[in-house]
């Protein structure tokens, strides 16, 4: 997709400058006949700019009945699997840290928090995707859709479109087709920017509170700790 293609793009840019090695990842969820059409693709970019490429073939339909649970949870599990199955395998090899960047955008952070919401969630859910969580990283979690297929128009570059991503049956699509356009048109043109900040708000109050939370419980330990009270990590004693 754009967003995907953008951040490639991107990272090929400044890898050099950053001293970083790349290789991507693609996943064949086996649903979608068009998505023959995408794994060429993303061979044939990865060819042009000499970038090594790992391509994964899985069944999403029967990984989902297998896992009980919505084809759309069960492509996500498999795409993480397979992000952190190649990752690991490279940082092994290579005996220098690895991480997974991902592209998800600043309308994905918004669909996100709403998802959360709705469902019902605590501070750390309403907080939505950390830019910098373990090994994986979201370079483009601020920028918006637009700019991003701006910026692919403005350097000619064409992109894959998934089909799929219409079909409303699918919760995430359906805040993404349904819910956020009538937002913008209805509440706020900058509902995206908003909720998106409204989690970056949220993950700093959650950062806040598990901290406050462990000094709190330090100075409960402090005057019985002994040698059967262990410390508390990221606390000095």
């Amino acid at each position: 997709g754009a967003d995907s293609l953008c951040l490639f793009m991107i990272l090929l840019r400044i890898s050099a400058e950053l001293g970083i090695h790349l290789h991507a990842v693609h996943v064949h969820h086996g649903l979608r006949e068009s998505a023959e059409g995408d794994l060429r693709f993303v061979e044939d970019l990865c060819r042009r700019y000499d970038v090594p490429c790992t391509c994964i073939r899985a069944d999403a339909a029967a990984r989902a009945k297998a896992w009980r649970t919505g084809v759309e949870e069960a492509g996500r599990r498999i795409r993480y699997e397979a992000f952190e199955q190649v990752r690991a395998s490279l940082e092994r090899e290579r005996g220098t840290p690895c991480r997974i960047a991902v592209a998800h955008h600043m309308e994905d952070q918004a669909e996100t928090v709403l998802f959360h919401l709705c469902r019902g969630t605590d501070l750390r859910g309403a907080g939505g995707m950390l830019p910098v969580n373990g090994n994986l990283i979201r370079p483009l979690l601020m920028e918006n859709r637009a700019s991003i297929e701006e910026y692919l128009t403005g350097q000619g570059l064409s992109w894959r479109v998934d089909e799929t991503n219409e079909d409303t049956s699918y919760t995430r699509n359906y805040l993404r087709r349904e819910i956020m356009p009538r937002l913008s048109a209805g509440v706020n043109t900058a509902s995206a920017r908003h909720l998106a900040r409204f989690a970056d708000y949220c993950a700093e109050a959650d950062r806040y509170l598990e901290k406050a939370a462990e000094e709190a419980l330090y100075r409960c330990l402090a005057p019985v700790r002994g040698p059967g009270v262990p410390e508390v990590p990221g606390i000095p004693a």
